[in-house]
């Protein structure tokens, strides 16, 4: 079954298809506001390579060791590499009869994952952090956003300060083994002071 699309997820599929990536990747990234710092990063980081690639092709084509209609194989191979060499395919494909991305296909999350982590950081939580706790207990998702934060370093002092008050709150409430899980979790947000 297909999905439907918004008439602003179209536009933003044309606008990523004319800034150089692929259907599969413009479909995928379509989703995204156009306004997100690592979609920004992305695209910027897209269309240097492909400036690039064309500066090259048009050197080659002028002395004539490819032919212009090779240039848009070339174009695939030049991203398959780039997928290939950064570690961003699905490493484990759909079991069964699931409509996802099949076992080393290219993966755009994860491509737009590893510009998350040097975007400059965008008040609010990112889709893929949404994508990942959706479903999660409350204590959970509190959980994973202290690690997340752990892994990058980029939670605010007060923020941090925030989010103990909330630990020291929720210990008061406890008993037993959630306690003693609110307080190792305490202390790892202490240590990020």
């Amino acid at each position: 079954m297909a999905r439907r699309h918004s008439k602003a997820q179209e536009r933003r599929y044309e606008y990523l298809t004319t800034r150089g990536f692929t259907p599969l990747e413009a479909r995928e990234l379509s989703v995204l506001e156009k306004q997100t710092p690592a979609l920004k990063l992305v695209i910027a980081e897209r269309e240097q390579r492909r400036a690039r690639f064309e500066k090259i092709a048009s050197r080659k084509i002028a002395l004539r060791v490819w032919r212009r209609r090779d240039i848009p194989a070339k174009w695939a191979n030049n991203l398959s590499r780039l997928y290939t060499q950064r570690g961003w395919r699905v490493r484990e494909g759909p079991v069964g009869n699931q409509p996802i991305m099949a076992k080393f296909s290219p993966n755009p999350w994860a491509m737009y994952r590893s510009a998350e982590k040097v975007a400059p950081p965008k008040m609010g939580v990112s889709p893929w952090q949404l994508r990942k706790v959706f479903g999660k207990t409350k204590l959970e998702r509190g959980l994973i956003f202290i690690q997340q934060a752990e892994r990058r370093g980029g939670a605010s002092l007060d923020q941090v300060r925030r989010w103990i008050g909330e630990k020291n709150a929720a210990i008061k409430r406890a008993r037993g083994q959630h306690r003693s899980q609110l307080i190792v979790e305490r202390d790892r947000l202490e240590r990020l002071l």
